[in-house]
């Protein structure tokens, strides 16, 4: 029998993408949230049974990769305050509330950025409180604080979306949003399952509730929009179609949970070779000499060990440890891929004979991907921005301000190589001082708000006062 289509039915790319926000919140969800997975993401042994599966399980434990890498990516076009050029006076309040709860536009860019990087995609819902009374002025809705403000919607929140292509655009026609509730109910809680359907100029909620001992979606609320359009904008990280995408850390959860597979075989193998086995030869258990003539062996630091039988032997079997070393470097080569995987190598420092010119084509691959996704991130927010405007009765098509994020992506720790080389650039009269000391500067090495001017007069004044220095050499 086919399933019953309701207002909570989930659309083909949404189904198609629900694998990968599976794996991705589970990931970020750490340890805990990986162990409750279960034989999803670690599987059990066909000849493990659950008693010793949960006990594996326990003792497993996930280093996350993921999450360390997704929280670098994200933050490197935050390490400036977002900006926006242009805006219209009446948008300034989202610079301080973008979404009536106390978040800056800043940090609301951020999340939406980290998400998207996370799982393909992340929308916005531009929305407003409520229309206003009949008759009311701007003041009076600057008074009841009502002004347009933005709704991050997670990707598993968005089960359906449908557009269509005019005038080569792509325009929303039917948008579904799942809105799930949890409220008070005396001293307990329920949850209060809804749906918010939207299409240009209209919106619907739907609840589930019982109807005739049936569960039944009905409208409790509907209305329409000054809008002819659906306020919602996507921010896609890799994009493949539409609602579909490829995230740029898909592959690096797969390694993570490859790595946490491993790393929980490697535990277990390890609580296993340090407890070496106790093995006998020639002895009769129903004969063996104990107080109480027990058939067990027992083991410990005060018990003896007697057998009637004087060719009897007990010895320990051991673990001989390949295996144990095995997983060691199987463990270490996920971590080389995962770092490979990663923006910069940043899962590790990078050691050995490297170039710079080498790391230059490292660094410029990885900045290339990232900066096309600020890129996409910017455009995305002045979508909502001008929709925000469109909200306040001005034409969709005015200009509502111009998003600026940081493309800086330098700003991370420096390696002891890299200082060495820019020290030999100057000494060698490749590179100026002042280049220097702001290269030095870019790379973390001395203090933002370091000021060149002051020190180099100190060092100039320094430099004045001291007696001539000869048979000084500086080597590395």
């Amino acid at each position: 029998m086919a399933e019953e289509i309701t207002v909570d039915t989930t659309s083909a790319a949404y189904d198609e993408m629900t694998h990968v926000w599976d794996m991705t919140n589970a990931l970020l969800g750490g340890t805990r949230i990986m162990r409750q997975a279960g034989e999803k993401y670690l599987p059990r042994f066909a000849a493990e049974d659950k008693v010793n599966y949960q006990s594996r399980v326990k003792r497993s434990f996930l280093t996350n990769y993921f999450k360390r890498a997704l929280r670098h990516l994200a933050a490197k076009p935050f390490g400036v305050e977002a900006t926006v050029e242009d805006l219209p006076s009446q948008l300034e309040p989202l610079m301080f509330d973008a979404d009536m709860t106390g978040n800056s536009f800043h940090v609301f860019a951020h999340r939406v950025f980290s998400q998207g990087l996370a799982k393909g995609m992340s929308h916005i819902l531009v929305d407003y409180p409520d229309a206003p009374a009949e008759g009311e002025t701007l003041a009076d809705e600057r008074l009841a604080n009502r002004r347009p403000y933005l709704v991050n919607i997670s990707p598993e929140n968005l089960i359906a979306a449908h557009a269509e292509i005019i005038d080569g655009r792509e325009i929303l026609t039917h948008v579904r949003i799942r809105e799930n509730e949890t409220v008070r109910v005396g001293f307990g809680e329920t949850v209060i399952q809804r749906v918010r359907v939207l299409e240009p100029g209209t919106w619907e909620i739907w609840e589930l509730g019982k109807e005739n001992r049936k569960e039944e979606w009905t409208v409790v609320g509907s209305g329409t929009t000054s809008l002819d359009f659906i306020p919602l904008v996507t921010f896609y990280a890799g994009r493949l179609d539409f609602m579909l995408a490829d995230p740029p850390l898909y592959d690096l959860g797969f390694l993570n949970v490859a790595h946490w597979q491993s790393a929980s075989d490697q535990r277990n193998i390890l609580t296993v070779a340090r407890f070496p086995m106790l093995a006998a030869t020639g002895v009769d258990t129903q004969s063996v000499d104990s107080p109480t003539n027990s058939p067990e062996i027992k083991i410990g630091p005060f018990q003896v060990l007697r057998a009637q039988n004087s060719e009897a032997r007990f010895y320990f079997v051991e673990h001989a440890g390949e295996a144990v070393l095995s997983g060691r470097q199987d463990l270490e080569d996920l971590r080389e891929q995962m770092a490979i995987l990663s923006a910069e190598s940043m899962l590790r420092t990078r050691t050995g004979n490297v170039t710079a010119t080498q790391r230059a084509i490292d660094k410029a691959e990885a900045d290339s991907m990232l900066e096309q996704f600020v890129i996409d991130l910017e455009d995305t927010l002045d979508n909502a921005l001008r929709y925000a405007n469109a909200w306040l009765g001005n034409p969709l098509t005015d200009d509502a301000g111009s998003t600026k994020l940081s493309r800086d992506f330098s700003r991370t720790a420096a390696t002891e190589a890299d200082v060495r080389d820019l020290i030999k650039l100057r000494m060698a009269g490749e590179l100026s001082r002042d280049t220097l000391f702001r290269e030095m500067i870019r790379r973390g090495v001395l203090a933002e708000d370091f000021d060149l001017e002051n020190e180099f007069e100190k060092a100039d004044a320094e430099e004045s006062a001291l007696p001539e220095l000869t048979g000084v050499s500086v080597s590395f």
